[in-house]
């Protein structure tokens, strides 16, 4: 091999990684105008089937409706003390047992109180689902805390065409 060709075929395969990512813009913002902005703009780029929208759960669809259970009780639980206990001083009931029972007993609340409708227009065009990093013991709480607040991904949730139902309404994964 030539060393003419060689080095052709180095900046080829230098450039590959460079062509290989995608454009990534990280928007920082606590109101859902301007994902709804974002959105619009990505609507004039691509076709509708091709935009994916992905939420978080927690303190982005919905946040605690009470002090207890909420980020800064969560942030006091692990962050206030200077000295921080070893594993053989945890809890583990704690974060296991109690954080599922505050989703049990205590109610959600919208982040913001236009999201559902909002939600609704954006699942009539593109493919549009929530993650959580929730045990799956909340998931029943979870569940019943976004019907309670009229969010519904039944009808944009990824999933196979012969199926009615998100995966995990049906008890699999």
């Amino acid at each position: 091999m030539n060393n003419k060709f060689k080095i052709i075929l180095w900046m080829i395969l230098s450039a590959l990684p460079a062509l290989s990512y995608a454009q990534v813009k990280n928007i920082v913002t606590g109101e859902y105008s301007a994902v709804s902005k974002i959105i619009t703009e990505k609507e004039t780029l691509y076709p509708s089937d091709k935009i994916l929208l992905v939420f978080d759960i927690d303190n982005t669809l919905l946040t605690s409706g009470t002090r207890i259970g909420g980020d800064i009780w969560y942030q006091w639980q692990t962050d206030k003390l200077p000295l921080k206990p070893d594993d053989s001083q945890k809890v583990p009931c704690l974060y296991e047992n109690t954080i599922s029972m505050l989703y049990e007993l205590s109610p959600m609340q919208l982040t913001e109180p236009q999201l559902p409708t909002m939600l609704k227009q954006w699942q009539q065009k593109h493919t549009a689902f929530a993650l959580t990093s929730r045990a799956p013991d909340t998931l029943f709480p979870t569940l019943r805390e976004l019907k309670r607040n009229g969010i519904d991904f039944s009808s944009s949730a990824l999933r196979k065409k012969e199926d009615t139902l998100p995966p995990f309404e049906k008890g699999k994964l």
